[in-house]
């Protein structure tokens, strides 16, 4: 089904990977297809400015569009394909498995030969999705031995991908997951791959900018992974659910090797299901100190995730590169409020400023690319610094100092009595241009910093429940008093709070356990969160408890 994810820039990009970060059914609802895409793929048809050609300048130097512009559509698939085969490209396993329907028909052929495989046929044995089953119908579907349907079937999705389910509940999602279990089998091979090279869209250059990456169907399969891992099936074991667990802990591995932060943001949103799965594995009651075990050391010797530092420093400093390159030669400024700034209420003023100077043609364009690259060094840096807490301390300062430069800039270009000594010369207009985009540019990365943090929490908080699944193991059913006792037996170490870099807290009962870290506000909330929030939470409780909790018993989340 339509699953396009365009890249956007900046704020834009943000928000559209946090929604698929939080949300499962809305995204996956069947919909209609139109001539919508087509219109908006009809862009209109624009060339580089012209510019010197530098690493200063625009980062990679070649190869050349026909206008003399950098073509970064090739220079990042040749440099991101390099070393990939076939044989050890988890992608082309995903295409395999997906089908390639998500794909446009008119550059199939070039596309997998990029991949270096054979064109896939438009019908074969590929995952089965429950709106694509005749026994599907959108207006009546029940859970088994309920009085009641529920709303919709995307919320039995979106329930089943956050809590554990069963075939009596869910007979649709139990259906489609089996009639998925070859191409999944096809995808458990290619998942163990250690490289994943999905390329641009190989369109032409003089038309289109880098945001056009190829759909290859990752978001779904990350939910029918999810389905496979929280399904409690009547044969299933500890092996078999832990298999499903890891596929998306490597999927999110794999997706973070590709070069835009929404890619990154979108691998988050992979594994976010497997955390829960591994907290569910910790503590069925049958699993032993020996698999315990197993599942602890697989956990720790993932790869590591791709550094935002590294994204920022490439991927998005190219695409935001081109597009202004783009706005450059259209001066098509008409949606530009993520280009400008993250601040409704200043937005109009600055806006107003952009588009003036994106109209004027008297802008030094060579000076624009020199001073955006410099300002990206410097939060490129700032990504780079050990410490987490520094480096948000460090997008604070950035981020003011921009605000401050991008007020400045605006009152300037707008000013209604210029300063005669102090003329807008094309390098300062280019100077301002600059200014008036780099906070946005900034602000992307403060949340996202966070994000990554609340992921090594998830992640060390899984490894801490297996040591915690093995003590229980053997010790008749009952958890340690502190934390303190699983070390070295059952853990060699007792991991950080990735937050505050202190105490994971930690209660027990004897028979059950409350284990959480801080959330992003970085204050203990009593092991409220998202994950364990009391039923009679006010609404701002809600939102502002953010305990990253494992309880167990777990509680079922509505």
């Amino acid at each position: 089904m339509p699953n396009r994810f365009a890249k956007a820039f900046a704020l834009s990009a943000f928000v559209s990977a946090m929604v698929a970060v939080v949300s499962v059914a809305d995204e996956s609802k069947p919909t209609v297809k139109t001539d919508a895409k087509k219109e908006s793929d009809a862009k209109k048809t624009w060339h580089w400015p012209k510019v010197v050609i530098s690493k200063e300048t625009t980062y990679f130097t070649e190869p050349l569009r026909p206008d003399g512009g950098v073509d970064y559509v090739a220079a990042l698939n040749r440099k991101y394909s390099q070393g990939v085969t076939p044989e050890n490209n988890a992608a082309v396993a995903l295409w395999q498995a997906a089908g390639p329907k998500e794909l446009d028909s008119k550059i199939r052929k070039r596309y997998f030969e990029m991949l270096g495989i054979a064109e896939l046929p438009e019908t074969g044995d590929y995952l089965v999705e429950v709106w694509d089953m005749p026994e599907f119908k959108i207006h009546d579907i029940k859970s088994a031995g309920s009085k009641s349907a529920m709303p919709t079937w995307a919320d039995q999705l979106s329930y089943a991908t956050y809590n554990s389910w069963t075939e009596d509940e869910f007979p649709l999602l139990a259906l489609s997951l089996q009639r998925s279990a070859k191409p999944m089998r096809v995808l458990a091979e290619g998942l163990s791959r250690s490289r994943f090279f999905a390329p641009l869209e190989p369109l032409d250059c003089s038309s289109e900018i880098i945001g056009r990456l190829a759909n290859d169907g990752s978001r779904q399969i990350a939910s029918d992974l999810s389905l496979r891992a929280m399904h409690e099936a009547r044969d299933a074991t500890v092996a078999d659910k832990w298999r499903d667990a890891m596929m998306l802990y490597r999927l999110e591995r794999l997706l973070s090797q590709r070069c835009f932060m929404v890619d990154w943001l979108l691998s988050i949103y992979s594994s976010d299901t497997a955390r829960r799965a591994a907290a569910a594995i910790s503590q069925n009651e049958k699993i032993t100190a020996d698999e315990a075990k197993k599942c602890q050391g697989q956990l720790l010797r993932l790869p590591p995730m791709r550094s935002l530092s590294s994204i920022c420093d490439e991927g998005d400093r190219c695409y935001v590169i081109e597009t202004m390159m783009m706005l450059a030669s259209t001066k098509d400024s008409k949606d530009i409020f993520d280009i400008i700034d993250p601040e409704q209420e200043k937005h109009e003023v600055r806006a107003a400023a952009f588009k003036r100077l994106i109209a004027d043609e008297n802008v030094d364009w060579t000076e624009f690319l020199r001073s955006f690259n410099t300002r990206r060094d410097r939060l490129v840096a700032a990504l780079k610094c050990p410490i987490t807490n520094q480096t948000l301390a460090k997008l604070a300062t950035l981020q003011n100092e921009a605000k401050q430069r991008a007020n400045a800039a605006a009152n300037w270009v707008l000013s209604k009595t210029p300063d005669p000594t102090r003329p807008l010369t094309p390098q300062a207009k280019a100077l301002c241009l600059v200014d008036l985009m780099e906070q946005s540019q900034i602000f992307l990365y403060g949340p996202t910093v966070r994000i990554d943090l609340k992921r090594q929490t998830d992640e060390s908080l899984a490894v801490l429940a297996f040591a915690l699944a093995g003590y229980r193991a053997e010790h008749q059913g009952k958890y340690p008093e502190t934390l303190v006792e699983l070390a070295p037996k059952y853990i060699d170490g007792i991991p950080k709070d990735p937050i505050t870099n202190g105490e994971f807290r930690y209660k027990s009962d004897g028979d059950g356990y409350l284990l959480y870290g801080v959330g992003y506000n970085g204050r203990d909330d009593g092991g409220r969160g998202p994950a364990n929030m009391p039923e009679s939470a006010t609404f701002k409780q809600r939102i502002d408890w953010d305990d990253v909790v494992i309880r167990t018993p777990p509680k079922k989340t509505k």
